[in-house]
């Protein structure tokens, strides 16, 4: 999903599901991390209004080498390139 207002805590729709709450959004990284399973965040691209659009990756426990091949892959075929200069 690309991002959303930074006045809000977290999006209030994601795929069509309403969210409740902070924990509605944030709780299935959290069961990532209380599986103890690696997993790595990377830039993937652009949203239709230049916004960036990240992917989480996750693999079996120590996977870390092919997480972090996969993540500077997709780097590498979808650069976002620097913010634009605010002034």
């Amino acid at each position: 999903m690309p991002p959303f207002p930074v006045e809000r805590n977290y999006p209030e729709v994601i795929a069509g599901r309403k969210m409740q709450t902070y924990i509605d959004w944030v709780g299935p990284t959290f069961l990532v991390s209380l599986a103890a399973l690696p997993a790595a965040s990377v830039p993937a691209g652009l949203s239709a209004a230049k916004l960036p659009v990240g992917l989480q990756i996750v693999g079996p426990r120590f996977s870390e080498p092919a997480i972090l091949t996969v993540a500077k892959f997709v780097e590498a075929v979808h650069p976002i390139g620097l913010p634009p200069i605010c002034g």
